[in-house]
C-alpha cells in the first residue's frame, strides 16, 4: 500500500515538476506575419442584415405588454408553495421527454393563470391536476398525436417564459 502512495505522490510531483519546466522555457517561435492571405472582406448589405439577425437574442420581453404593478400582491414564490402529490406524480421524475412537455404546458397554464386571476400567491400558481390534464389532453388532440412525446410544446414554453416577465412586474418579484 505504501509503494502506491508513494508512487502516486511521485507522477504528481513529476507532472508539476515537468509542466514548471516547460513553461519556464522562453518563446522561440517567430511572430506570426501578416500576409493578407486570411484578411476579411466586408460583408455585404445582405450578408450584415442576415449576420445581425443571426446575432439578435431575442428573449420576447419587448413583445409583450406592459402590466401595472399590483397594490398589494402578496406574492409567494412558486418554489415555496406545497404541491399536491397528485401534481408531483403527473408531472414525474425529470430528465425524459414526458416530463419536458408536462413542465412546458404546466408553465404556461400557470403562467396563464396568474395573469388572468392577477393571484401572486400558491392559489394562482399552484393548479388542479385536473386542469392540466385536461389541457395535455386537448392540446394532443388538436395536434393529432397519441403519445404525448410526439407533442411539440417548446412554444408553450417560449409563451411561458415571456409571461414571466409579466408575472414578475405584476406581482413585483419572481414567479
Amino acid at each position: 500500500m505504501d509503494k502506491l502512495v508513494y508512487g502516486g505522490i511521485g507522477a504528481v510531483l513529476g507532472a508539476v515538476a515537468a509542466s514548471a519546466l516547460f513553461l519556464a522555457l522562453p518563446d522561440t517561435s517567430p511572430p506570426l506575419q501578416d500576409d493578407g492571405s486570411v484578411a476579411m472582406q466586408p460583408l455585404t448589405e445582405e450578408e450584415q442584415a442576415e449576420e445581425d439577425r443571426f446575432l439578435d437574442l431575442n428573449l420576447g420581453a419587448e413583445e409583450a405588454p406592459a402590466v401595472e404593478p399590483l397594490e398589494d400582491a402578496q406574492n409567494v414564490p412558486y418554489a415555496s408553495c406545497e404541491k399536491p402529490p397528485e401534481l408531483v406524480a403527473w408531472l414525474g421524475k425529470p430528465g425524459n421527454a414526458t416530463f419536458a412537455r408536462r413542465r412546458d404546458l404546466h408553465s404556461y397554464l400557470t403562467a396563464t393563470n396568474v395573469l388572468a386571476t392577477r393571484d401572486c400567491t400558491c392559489t394562482g400558481k399552484v393548479l388542479p391536476v385536473s386542469t392540466l390534464m385536461a389541457f395535455e389532453t386537448r392540446m394532443m388532440e388538436a395536434a393529432g398525436v397519441t403519445d404525448l412525446e410526439d407533442l411539440v410544446t417548446q412554444n408553450y414554453y417560449n409563451e411561458a417564459r415571456v409571461m414571466r416577465w409579466q408575472i414578475e412586474d405584476l406581482c413585483g418579484g419572481p414567479i
